[in-house]
This record gives C-alpha cells, structure tokens and sequence, in this order.
C-alpha cells in the first residue's frame, strides 16, 4: 500500500472539494426550460409509414369510428385499435408521421395534420394503406422558421440563469405534466378537441377563429378561407346538428352551420361571469361546460365550476344551472348521465334531469384521475392520469372496467 505525505493528503482532499463546490455552483447557475424543437419541412412530409400496431406510450388524442380508435402518439404518428371485442383492444397498424396532433374519419379515409399540411390517408383497406392527398401550408401555426422547419414538440434545455429567452418558445415545466402527456385532444364527443367533422365539412379551431374544409370527397379536400368571430383565443371545437360550439375564455361561441357550411354565421355568445378554458358538450336543447381555474386557464379569480344553457333558441342562449366545482376538466353527457372529469379527485358520474334542469350528484370514482372522456354504446373512454380506458356504464350504479388501451411513459 502506497504512503502519501500528510500534507500531499490534505491537498487531493481540498481539490476535491473546491471542484465539488465548483460543480455544485455550477448546477445552481443553470435552469431547465422547455423548448419548441423541430424539424426541415422535407422530412416532415417525407415521413409517411405504415408500420405494424404498437403500444401508444405518449398518447396526443383519440378519435373514435364504430369499432376504431385512431390512438395519436405525441408529435410521431397515429395508431389504429380495434374495439370490437372491448375488453381485448387490437392494436392494428400505426402510421408514422411527424408533427401530427389531429385526426377524424369521414368515410374510409383519415384526414390529419402532417406539420403544416392537411393529409388524406386511405384506410378502406388496412393491409394496404396509403396517403392519397395532401394540401399543403394550411396550419402556418405550425412553422417555426417560415418554409424551413416545423414545430414537432418540446424537449428539456439547461441554460444558464443569467441567460435571456423567449417565453413564446418554451413551456413551464409544471405544464408537462400527467394531464398534458393524457389524451386532451380526445375526439368524437370528447369535450377538448380541435377538429370538428360534421356532414361535409371540417372544421378546425385557431385561435381567433375557424378554418372551414370541404370534405365531402375526402381524398380530395378543398379549403376555404378561414373565419373570424367576435372573441379571439378559440380553445375547444364541438360539431352538432348543424352548429358549432365554440369554447373560449369568455364562453361559448355557438355558429349557424346549415345554410352556409363554408361560411357558419354566428348565432350568439353564451357568456359567464368568470374566465378560463371551456371544454363543452351538447345534448338536446342543453349545452354543457365547465370552467377551470389555474395558471393556464383562469388568470383572473380562482373561481371553478359547472355550467348548463338552454340552447333552444341559438340566439338567446341563457344559464339554467351552475354550481361550483372542484378542478372540472373534460365532460360528456349520454341520455340521463353526466360524466365530470376532475382530474386527481377522480371522476364524477351526475344524474341529468330534463325535468328539473339541474344535474344531481350520484356518486365518485376517486381512484379514476380522469382528464376527459367519450360517451357511446354504454362504452365510456377515459383519458386518465396512468393511461387511456375503457368503461362500461350499462348499470348507471355502477362503472365496469373493461381494459386499457394504453398506458402512459
């Protein structure tokens, strides 16, 4: 064994130190921000691939068909689950493509967002997949250098604390969250979704106002010039019976759809007292929503609750209900049931009453951290904190789990 002086010793010891204590400095000068990354717009729309069905890890939305689910994965693609058995979810086939955040079916085709373009994808046969169409720079939203590169996501940087940044460009930390990464964009009935396929026509939620696409050839979509309403920062999108309901941070935008599908005409403004996001749902002459408060929704009070209009008449829409609620996010609603999702205090299941026009409180699930759902079939889609679920509610006593469909990295 080597004998080192003592004084040699007491050196390598204050080295150390003073380079521990360099480094601890070090990482006490720097923070972590979220950035927008991207990619060149060739390798966006070069990105199309079939490939065979996978587990979704990172799901982005969901979009229910009858028997299918189009499962997006964040920023990579969309997967393809049969349904048809509900407790056993087939995972199909999963098509790549990059920067995508969006998609419906109308008839055998998938209509998404590829990055900047609107993209038509055949799907009547699923051993034969195939990209059809695609219209190009319909969403400018989604550049990040003007015909250069496309936004494609967020990833974790280290910068010095002293270092200048765009807070355009980046997202909180707190933002990344469970209920980010959980399927917020769910479809077809889902309350938090963009795009909205009624009849013919497409339309998809900016944020001052829509962008109306004719797809009654759904390989061949023509766009028509996008439309600005009375309030700006358009958050949910939801298409019914000839009308769309808009969710903003004042209220709910309702447009007039059936004369003029290209251009909707605005019926009237379902306005509140308090601010923050609205995901809504209809049924019937009733309009459903709830308003969350929190750092990216209510700036204004802390307020939290849950509201009901009557819709009869589109032009003068008025409250008939409204309670306070503890951190409401998405809704749905099927015949006397009323689903309320409220995050990590569970998911709440509400009698709806035509009769007394109110909601009556039935009972909770507190183990189900749900975030939105669809209703259908006596089959309830549950986008939660660990992952996406199936549910059955034929017995309105009592929720059955039936399976998940994905489980959340």
């Amino acid at each position: 064994m080597i004998q080192y002086p003592k004084t040699m010793l007491l050196s390598i010891l204050s080295l150390g130190l003073i380079m521990a204590g360099s480094a601890c400095k070090k990482d006490a000068l720097k923070r972590t921000i979220w950035v927008k990354k991207g990619e060149s717009i060739a390798t966006v729309r070069n990105s199309f691939a079939v490939e065979p069905g996978k587990e979704i890890t990172h799901p982005a939305g969901v979009y229910r068909s009858g028997n299918y689910l189009l499962l997006l994965e964040e920023g990579e693609g969309i997967g393809i689950i049969d349904i048809s058995v509900r407790e056993i979810p087939v995972n199909l086939a999963f098509i790549k493509l990059l920067a995508n955040s969006h998609a419906v079916i109308k008839d055998d085709y998938i209509l998404a967002d590829n990055g900047p373009d609107l993209v038509s994808i055949d799907i009547s046969d699923l051993l034969q997949i195939e990209l059809v169409n695609r219209l190009e720079n319909v969403f400018p939203d989604k550049w990040l250098e003007e015909n250069n590169t496309v936004f494609t996501g967020y990833e974790e940087k280290q910068i010095s604390i002293f270092k200048n940044f765009n807070p355009s460009d980046t997202i909180p930390p707190e933002s990344r969250d469970a209920e980010n990464l959980a399927a917020l964009a769910i479809g077809r009935g889902g309350s938090e979704t963009r795009f909205a396929l009624m009849n013919d026509y497409l339309y998809v939620a900016r944020d001052k106002g829509i962008r109306p696409f004719n797809v009654a050839f759904p390989a061949a979509p023509v766009m028509h010039n996008e439309l600005g309403y009375t309030l700006d920062g358009f958050e949910t999108l939801l298409a019914k019976n000839g009308y769309l309901y808009i969710g903003t941070s004042n209220g709910v935008v309702i447009l007039n759809a059936n004369n003029s599908p290209a251009t909707p005409s605005q019926e009237s403004v379902a306005l509140r007292d308090i601010r923050g996001c609205d995901p809504v749902v209809v049924q019937g002459n009733y309009m459903f929503s709830t308003v969350r408060s929190g750092a990216d929704c209510n700036r204004f009070n802390s307020s939290s609750g849950l509201f009901v209009h009557n819709i009869q008449d589109k032009k003068m829409p008025y409250t008939i209900f409204s309670q306070t609620v503890d951190n409401p996010k998405g809704l749905g609603i099927d015949g006397n049931l009323l689903f309320l999702c409220q995050g990590n205090m569970g998911l709440s299941v509400y009698n709806w009453d035509e009769i007394t026009k109110k909601p009556t409180f039935r009972y909770r699930y507190n183990d189900i951290h749900a975030f939105d759902v669809v209703t259908g079939n006596n089959t309830l889609i549950v986008a939660a904190e660990n992952g996406l679920f199936l549910y059955d509610y034929s017995d309105p006593n009592n929720l059955r789990k039936l399976s998940r469909v994905a489980a959340y990295n």
